[in-house]
């Protein structure tokens, strides 16, 4: 199955909320059901990135798959690189739509599109304290378990982190 994210620049942020059936006219795209359990997470990553124009490339993604296409989820970065060069990066997919490797192609591509950027030493994301869906994505892509942290919004969750492979020896092939 095919597999592409596209960054959402303000005028798609705005059509995601707003006005649906002009994404999908402008990305030529049927839009999957529930493919944003969270309505009020684009509402936010509009107003964000109204205020923070900088976001742009960092910031939200639409995840689309099939042909004809069709937007299956959203992903993204939380920013730019950090002082220390880390982004973190997450990804949620239709539940009519999980299960068919789509969130492990959206985040290996996050994370191509990441070390493509000399700033980024490291990749990292957070998930669950738990054994899950997200938790298998992010070991096929060869992010490792580092601790426990804190989420301001989950609480007590699992840190991983991918740091940038070194060219030629090692290089996970799916993230370069």
């Amino acid at each position: 199955m095919e597999v592409s994210i596209i960054a959402c620049d303000l005028p798609i942020l705005e059509m995601a909320v707003d006005n649906p059936a002009a994404l999908e006219q402008k990305l030529d795209a049927r839009i999957a059901t529930r493919w944003d359990d969270f309505p009020m997470a684009m509402e936010l990553s509009r107003d964000k990135l109204r205020t923070n124009p900088a976001l742009l490339g960092w910031w939200t993604h639409l995840v689309l798959a099939d042909r004809p296409p069709r937007v299956v989820g959203v992903c993204g970065f939380n920013g730019p690189p950090s002082r220390d060069g880390m982004v973190e990066i997450a990804y949620a997919i239709a539940p009519a739509y999980q299960g068919r490797g789509l969130a492990t192609a959206a985040a290996a591509e996050l994370i191509r599109r990441a070390f493509k950027d000399e700033r980024v030493g490291i990749v990292c994301a957070h998930t669950l304290p738990e054994p899950n869906a997200s938790t298998r994505v992010l070991e096929k892509l060869g992010l490792k378990f580092v601790g426990l942290t804190n989420d301001e919004d989950e609480g007590t969750v699992w840190r991983w982190e991918l740091a940038r492979p070194e060219l030629g020896r090692g290089a996970n092939p799916g993230c370069v």
